[in-house]
């Protein structure tokens, strides 16, 4: 056995660490995004979508944390849905901004019960206090971290 191992075990890595806390926290809601037959980077898009309003395609790749080519083919299957519309900005004819329709709106709220239910669940398990610092220390890292090589 190899005893110059200077790093932890990838198990326990801060990159497998986070992505096992993503996927513990994203399991409770993939029924109902099954039951929408939503994936979870299109519920991704529709929330920043709800929580921020008209935004431009390049501006919603940002916020939800996407690759634009993805962005891209997520709202061209959501608009087939009529859960997204897309209209040129008023300010500026040459950009586009996306948009929830009714249906979209309305598949967030239903989507958002269920939301309440997992966050009010992992409050009590995890403990409010606990949770709040988790996610302050959660962006600090992320601010911290950002632009290492």
């Amino acid at each position: 056995m190899n005893k110059i191992r200077k790093f932890p075990r990838y198990e326990q890595t801060v990159s497998a660490l986070l992505i096992d806390a993503k996927e513990a926290a994203i399991a409770p809601m993939r029924p109902k995004m099954r039951e929408f037959d939503v994936t979870e980077r299109q519920c991704r898009v529709m929330r920043v979508l709800n929580d921020r309003g008209a935004v431009d395609a390049s501006g919603l790749a940002e916020i939800a944390k996407l690759h634009a080519p993805s962005v891209t083919r997520i709202l061209k299957e959501l608009e087939a849905r009529d859960l997204v519309t897309r209209q040129p900005d008023p300010e500026d004819r040459r950009r586009t901004l996306v948009m929830l329709t009714p249906s979209g709106k309305e598949l967030v709220k239903e989507i958002a019960r269920d939301v309440r239910r997992v966050m009010s669940e992992f409050r009590t398990r995890f403990g409010d206090e606990r949770l709040e610092t988790l996610l302050a220390e959660l962006q600090a890292f992320a601010a911290a971290v950002k632009g290492v090589q």
